[in-house]
């Protein structure tokens, strides 16, 4: 059981919430870092993935430290507000692109263009993965070529949960 359902199990028990008091809930940090993904990809094409990566961390471990002390639902409408900018999470180094595509949504993909292996990198204004080098496109969804002269689709890297943990553990198709 992921920490988000661990809070959602046992908040609305202890505010007493309604089912569409705890949907709400639920859906302002999923809403919210749809949008916030546009303003976030916008950041990083200026000022790189890694600062606006790891500003994002800053951003949203606060808030996340917060949630369990929260006395009311008011406040963790607030905390939930400021989680929302860390909803798509985007990781690409060491070969792989690793994002964070839902509450408790992964995928991986290798960084190798299947074209002449340049390094893809995710564009969050596209909500896809780029080739610079010959304006090749791939779906975040499933590595699919959508536009350019890659021949093949991304590998898709194997995941597996370990409790808490994501493990890649092998190349599909391999």
């Amino acid at each position: 059981m992921g920490t988000d359902q661990r809070i959602r199990s046992a908040f609305p028990r202890s505010v007493s919430l309604d089912c569409h008091a705890d949907a709400f809930l639920v859906a302002v940090p999923v809403l919210l870092g749809a949008l916030l993904t546009v303003v976030t990809g916008m950041l990083a094409d200026r000022f790189g993935g890694r600062a606006v990566f790891a500003l994002l961390m800053i951003i949203v471990a606060v808030p996340a430290y917060v949630v369990p002390t929260v006395p009311s639902y008011r406040m963790l409408l607030y905390v939930a507000f400021f989680l929302g900018a860390g909803w798509k999470l985007v990781c690409c180094r060491n070969g792989i692109c690793f994002l964070r595509t839902g509450a408790e949504e992964y995928v991986a993909y290798g960084q190798k263009c299947t074209h002449l292996s340049c390094a893809v990198y995710f564009s969050a204004k596209e909500d896809r993965l780029e080739c610079p080098c010959h304006q090749g496109f791939f779906s975040v969804r499933d590595g699919s070529v959508l536009q350019g002269p890659p021949p093949r689709p991304l590998p898709q890297i194997t995941l597996e949960r370990d409790n808490a943990k994501l493990i890649a553990v092998g190349v599909k198709g391999s």
